[in-house]
This record gives C-alpha cells, sequence and structure tokens, in this order.
C-alpha cells in the first residue's frame, strides 16, 4: 500500500514541537508503532475503512500507554489536521443533465478542473480511465500525474499498440519535440488537449510532422468513445458515464495521495 505524507511526518511533528527536549528513548517505539497501525487503516479504495472510523481511532490516540499524554495531544492535532487536507478535502462537483450533449458535459467538467487548478492530472486520469474502459485486454499503465515520462521510461503520458498518446492543456514546444522523437522512434501519435487549442496545436503539429501526428480535443476523444460504448443510447449512456468517473476515481486513487482530485458523483449517476 501507498504510504500517505503524513505518515512520513513523525520526524517533523517531533522537530516542530519541544517533544525531542524532553523525550526518553522509550516513547519512540511506541509512536512507531502508533503511527504502523494507523496506516493499515487509512481510508483508501481498497481498505473498506470509513472516514468516520478513522477519526473515531484518532480520537483515541491520547489514550496510548506509554507515551506522555501532553505529547499525545499535540501527535493527535498534527496526525487530524494533515488527515483535512489530504483526504477529507471536497471533491471535484459534476453537474449531469442528460439533456446535454456528452460532449458538454466533459467540457464542463474540464472547466471546473481548470478554476480549481487541476485540470492537467483531470485531464490525464479522464484519458487513462477511457481507454481502459475501451481496451479491456490491454494493460493501460496509471502512473502518478507528477512522475515525467523519462523517469518511467514511457514515450508518452499513455501507450497502447504502438501509439503514444500525449495528453496537455497547455501545449508546449516541448510536447511538439516529444512527438517527433515519437515518430523517430516508430511510435505513432496522438495529441490531446482542450478544444479551444484544437485549431492551434494542429497548425503546430503540421509544422512539426506534416501529417503525422494526430490531435484531437480531449472532450471529443472522452465524449464519443461513451456514447460508443453505450451504443448511443440514452439509457445506457448514464451508466456509462458512471462506469467513466467511478473508473477515474479509482486510478486517482491507486496512485495520488491528493483525493480532492477524486470527482463528486451526481446523485443522478449513481
Amino acid at each position: 500500500m501507498r504510504r500517505f505524507p503524513f505518515f512520513e511526518t513523525l520526524d517533523d511533528w517531533m522537530l516542530s514541537t519541544r517533544w525531542l527536549s524532553y523525550s526518553d528513548d522509550t516513547e519512540r517505539p511506541v509512536l512507531c508503532r502508533l503511527f504502523s497501525d494507523l496506516e493499515k487503516i487509512v481510508p483508501s479504495g481498497r481498505s473498506g475503512v470509513s472516514v468516520k472510523y478513522f477519526e473515531a481511532v484518532l480520537a483515541e490516540v491520547p489514550s496510548v500507554q506509554g507515551v506522555r499524554p501532553e505529547a499525545l495531544i499535540s501527535l493527535r492535532d498534527f496526525l487530524y489536521r494533515r488527515w483535512r487536507v489530504h483526504f477529507a478535502y471536497p471533491r471535484i462537483p459534476l453537474i449531469y443533465d442528460p439533456a446535454h450533449t456528452t460532449w458538454s458535459v466533459v467540457h464542463d467538467l474540464l472547466c471546473e478542473a481548470v478554476d480549481l487548478g487541476k485540470a492537467g492530472p483531470v485531464a490525464q486520469y479522464l484519458v487513462g480511465a477511457k481507454l481502459e474502459l475501451r481496451f479491456h485486454d490491454v494493460k493501460v499503465s496509471n502512473d502518478n500525474y507528477s512522475a515525467a515520462d523519462v523517469q518511467t521510461g514511457r514515450p508518452g503520458d499513455f501507450l497502447v499498440g504502438d501509439t503514444a498518446f500525449h495528453v496537455t492543456v497547455a501545449p508546449n514546444l516541448a510536447v511538439f519535440e516529444k512527438c517527433k522523437r515519437n515518430l523517430e522512434a516508430g511510435v505513432r501519435v496522438y495529441l490531446l488537449v482542450p478544444d479551444d487549442r484544437v485549431v492551434g496545436s494542429r497548425q503546430n503539429a503540421e509544422e512539426t510532422a506534416p501529417a503525422r501526428i494526430a490531435v484531437e480535443s480531449i472532450e471529443s476523444f472522452i465524449a464519443n468513445n461513451i456514447e460508443e460504448l453505450s451504443t448511443f443510447g440514452k439509457g445506457s449512456l448514464v451508466s456509462g458515464f458512471r462506469r467513466l468517473l467511478e473508473t477515474y476515481n479509482r486510478r486517482v486513487a491507486e496512485v495520488e495521495t491528493d483525493k480532492s482530485m477524486l470527482i463528486e458523483i451526481p446523485s443522478n449517476l449513481r
């Protein structure tokens, strides 16, 4: 299981308080065991532990034997603040109106992500979820958004067959250079950008490698796939969109510590 940031801050807490100046050697092992026990029950997509239960356990931290009560109270408050920042932050809201086109719903979701400063990761995880749903027999990679291509050894954000998919909300010269290197290595290229960046990106693509870089809007790439998987049926469209969001949330939960990237699935999609 991935370690969460506030479980890596025992030393930070000790240094930020006066605990070290009057501690003894018997207390640190107790605190280390406490951290280990808490980590095992932290709520996640797989643990099945509720937020309410975890917060109740945190509330009982001061009753742990072997450490002075004032230190445990300080630690409890410290961990609770970290917990609220990393796990209890509101999810990205989504309004689903069945009268609107799928393209419009995806576009509005991306606009919301822009307002929240999360457009890049949301776009990437949405495309990853779309590819996973579309290609059942293909392993679609799921890397932390901050991981650079060179770190993961991947030719782009995703690789399906011999095609690299680059997802960006701010297409710059660097991404076109990546596309060019892909082509030189015999890899086909898809560049996915927001709808309002398509025209300019296609012009840059033609200048970089005429007729060799496919440029599509993120909105169309995702929406068209949902429509196709739903066989263009209104009833199936609701379940298709819900599957996309559930897949998105699972993929985010697997690799991200910032749970504010999760999308709140509206009641009319549940």
